[in-house]
């Protein structure tokens, strides 16, 4: 959720009214409680405000009457910029694309000039009177769900420890050593009934790195869960900075000799660390259902934003274009023989 602030956070506008003249109002209260509020459920919070960066600094920091508070805020652009170069700025902060975006502004020319740059980015208006503002969030489509799970708490701090991987990877030059000393660990899963609600959450609402774009819900998974010749398998992602939680989802049926993998999908959480093929290739080898394989059949198909998973496979194939939409073969004994990242710790739960 990208948030303005004049006017919409509170009344007034904070570079004529100042600091102490900007008005919370009991409606502004209860709209930033109720924003607050929606960490708690892993939605990032972003401030998106016209103004000079001290003063909303300064702002926060001398009004303690704030239920937000600056370190609330996942990601802030505050500048006299476009808001919809900020927006993208924010997305690519947040690995997040510009469709998964609730932008919040209470001016209308601001929403489309947006709406103008990013056609899927979602607005609401903020009208002067604020609880109008909470109710149009709080029935807004997509953001309210039946059940919160353990990992949507997770990531929020995620994305503050990734932070101090950047930095450490930039002071560590050998991976292995990079590895130890963030004590990775890989936790597979096999048919793990208790996270059928994370993994569907994952092929819902993957796109980067999605192979086969089926989209399994969680019918489809339970279908397989237990299944003689199907395995769903998931990846939990820990370090000594956080728990990362339930990375990734592997949906894959065996076929004779062959290991066909129906859907796979990581989660941009676990993108960017050099650990894809420490994660998908034990995990697959792991399936009680690999036993006997000869060869392992990938299939793929092609979306707008999936190009990280395409470019995955281009490298494991060893091909030097991403490989076309269908299924495409690898031998088993390459899962065999494959050694993971060295530094990094593998466990079977």
């Amino acid at each position: 959720m990208a948030l303005d602030l004049d006017n919409t956070l509170h009344a007034g506008v904070l570079g004529e009214d100042g600091i102490d003249g900007v008005q919370l109002t009991p409606g502004h209260a209860a709209l930033q409680r109720y924003i607050k509020s929606l960490q708690k459920r892993g939605i990032f919070i972003a401030l998106v405000s016209r103004n000079e960066r001290p003063d909303v600094e300064a702002l926060f920091a001398q009004r303690p009457d704030y239920p937000l508070r600056w370190d609330d805020f996942s990601a802030i652009e505050v500048s006299w910029g476009d808001k919809a170069a900020a927006i993208t700025r924010i997305t690519q902060t947040l690995r997040i694309a510009p469709d998964a975006v609730l932008f919040v502004d209470d001016n209308p020319g601001e929403l489309a000039s947006v709406t103008r740059q990013h056609p899927q980015t979602h607005t609401v208006y903020a009208p002067p009177e604020a609880n109008q503002t909470l109710q149009a969030i709080h029935f807004y489509p997509g953001l309210w769900r039946w059940k919160v799970e353990s990992d949507d708490t997770k990531r929020i701090a995620d994305l503050q420890a990734g932070a101090e991987r950047e930095a450490l990877a930039k002071s560590i030059t050998d991976p292995a050593e990079y590895f130890r000393s963030l004590q990775v660990t890989l936790l597979y899963r096999h048919d793990p009934v208790e996270q059928l609600t994370r993994l569907a959450d994952l092929c819902h609402k993957t796109n980067q790195f999605n192979l086969a774009l089926r989209r399994l819900n969680q019918s489809d998974l339970a279908q397989r869960l237990g299944g003689s010749n199907a395995c769903v398998t998931s990846v939990q992602l820990t370090d000594r900075l956080s728990d990362s939680g339930v990375i990734a989802v592997i949906v894959a049926e065996r076929r004779g000799a062959q290991l066909v993998v129906e859907e796979l999908c990581v989660s941009c959480r676990a993108m960017g660390r050099n650990l894809e093929d420490s994660i998908i290739l034990p995990a697959l080898r792991g399936m009680p259902i690999f036993v006997g394989c000869q060869e392992v059949i990938f299939r793929v198909e092609h979306g707008p934003r999936n190009q990280p998973a395409l470019n995955w496979l281009a490298q494991l194939l060893e091909l030097k274009a991403p490989p076309d939409p269908g299924h495409h073969l690898i031998p088993a004994q390459r899962l065999i023989d494959f050694i993971p990242a060295a530094g990094v710790t593998l466990t079977q739960a």
